[in-house]
């Protein structure tokens, strides 16, 4: 409850004008602690997918601070925290909030306090990143969070991994690769071991899933991080990335078609990840992955329940990134399952262009894979031809580019065996095809 009676959840009842009129009344400092404490309490109470509505209200506060003359640090640090921990879970809002902006006026504040603003720039950067997947902004953001921390700490040691993850979403994996090296190299032995290697190992090993490079080691990394699980019912670090080595075993036993094996893992990532707050996106991914294990042992009911699911949880975490465009490849994996083989083309046409302009460069060339794969199948050798010439057009600055021409060519037939698309029905027949 507020110093005037009126709760956040009440008060977001009100309209937007009523909402700003009420804020930008003179307050004096009692009001502002109140209302900060009461913002504080709300942010860490209630479920990350019901606070979409409050992101206004978070916003409002940062400006009214802004206004506020002596604002007491350790509560003002406090609330930039949870505002960057929920803002971090539900991305860059579409709605007329711009958190992004809100952000960066919140690392301003707390700076003017000399308070730490290192998780304030890991949501930023998480922001940008569910606007677009490869954004100057995106590592600029991890690259200021990492400036003044200790190499060793373990706030370094959290950007770094961050880092990890943004070169691994744009298909540097050699850098990520040689962030993960400096992290075992720099963290002192004990810290290593006792926490840090689980995150190191999971890391690690979707560099080498993602890139196709050895995934006999990335299982063996995936099961190393597996044995910190008994912690993950203390510390939600733990919790999130043995839930992420449970659903990247879930990806192998995918690429090696083996389905059962693959929903069980997944299932065990929602179990370990779900002891904690629920974080939205987590959740999206996992649905995801299961509708495209069901879509492909021909379970298209189940599959197209789990797909409905991962589109509310991305929408409700505003991903307009990777998320968003691996979800509509599993969309057009049932599509071509269910029979409308056109929507499924139609789909992968869309998504491929997407990707490119989000720059998600692994996304696009298997956009266009399965393409050309279901162009060859149809017998529309033309479009197949001009589906391959832009999977090889990303030998430029794209998924061949960077992740080495060579290697990917060689690991061909397993890309081909692990991710194509299964025609069930035809929609339609081409020319040739008739023929």
């Amino acid at each position: 409850m507020t110093a005037e009676g009126v709760s956040n959840t009440d008060a977001a009842r009100y309209s937007a004008e009523w909402w700003q009129q009420y804020l930008a009344n003179d307050r004096d400092e009692a009001f502002w602690r109140s209302w900060t404490r009461d913002l504080i309490r709300t942010m860490k109470t209630t479920p990350a997918v019901d606070q979409r509505q409050e992101l206004k209200n978070y916003a409002d506060w940062v400006g009214s601070t802004l206004k506020q003359a002596n604002a007491d640090p350790v509560l003002l640090a406090a609330c930039a925290n949870e505002f960057a921990r929920v803002a971090k879970t539900l991305g860059a809002s579409g709605d007329d909030t711009d958190v992004i902006a809100a952000l960066n006026d919140a690392i301003q504040l707390v700076r003017t306090v000399g308070k730490p603003t290192t998780k304030l720039y890991r949501a930023l950067a998480a922001c940008h990143g569910s606007e677009r997947n490869e954004d100057s902004n995106r590592k600029s953001a991890l690259e200021s969070a990492i400036e003044g921390l200790k190499p060793g700490s373990s706030g370094w040691a959290d950007v770094m991994l961050d880092l990890s993850q943004y070169y691994t979403d744009i298909s540097q994996y050699d850098n990520a690769l040689n962030v993960i090296a400096e992290i075992r190299d720099k963290l002192p032995a004990d810290m290593l071991a006792r926490r840090y290697e689980c995150g190191a190992s999971v890391y690690e090993g979707y560099v080498k899933i993602s890139s196709m490079r050895d995934l006999v080691g990335a299982e063996g990394d995936l099961e190393r991080a597996l044995t910190y699980e008994a912690g993950a019912s203390r510390d939600v670090d733990l919790a999130m990335w043995v839930s992420m080595a449970y659903y990247r075993k879930g990806r192998l036993a995918q690429m090696r078609h083996d389905h059962p094996e693959a929903v069980s893992n997944y299932l065990k990532a929602e179990e370990v990840r779900g002891r904690w707050p629920r974080d939205p996106r987590t959740f999206a991914f996992i649905h995801l992955r299961i509708a495209e294990a069901l879509t492909a042992s021909g379970k298209l009911g189940e599959a197209k329940q789990h797909l409905d699911r991962s589109d509310d949880l991305f929408r409700a975490c505003s991903d307009k990134g990777t998320g968003r465009i691996q979800y509509c490849v599993a969309l057009a994996a049932y599509e071509v399952a269910n029979g409308d083989v056109d929507a499924g083309i139609e789909t992968l046409r869309r998504t491929r262009a997407d990707a490119r302009e989000i720059g998600f460069h692994r996304g696009e060339a298997l956009c266009a894979g399965q393409l050309a794969m279901l162009y060859a199948r149809r017998g529309q050798l033309q479009s197949a031809a001009g589906a391959f010439y832009d999977l090889a057009r990303t030998g430029l600055d794209g998924e061949l580019g960077r992740n080495g021409t060579a290697r990917l060519l060689r690991k061909l037939p397993t890309l081909v065996k692990a991710f194509s698309i299964k025609t069930n029905v035809r929609s339609s027949e081409s020319p040739a095809e008739k023929s």
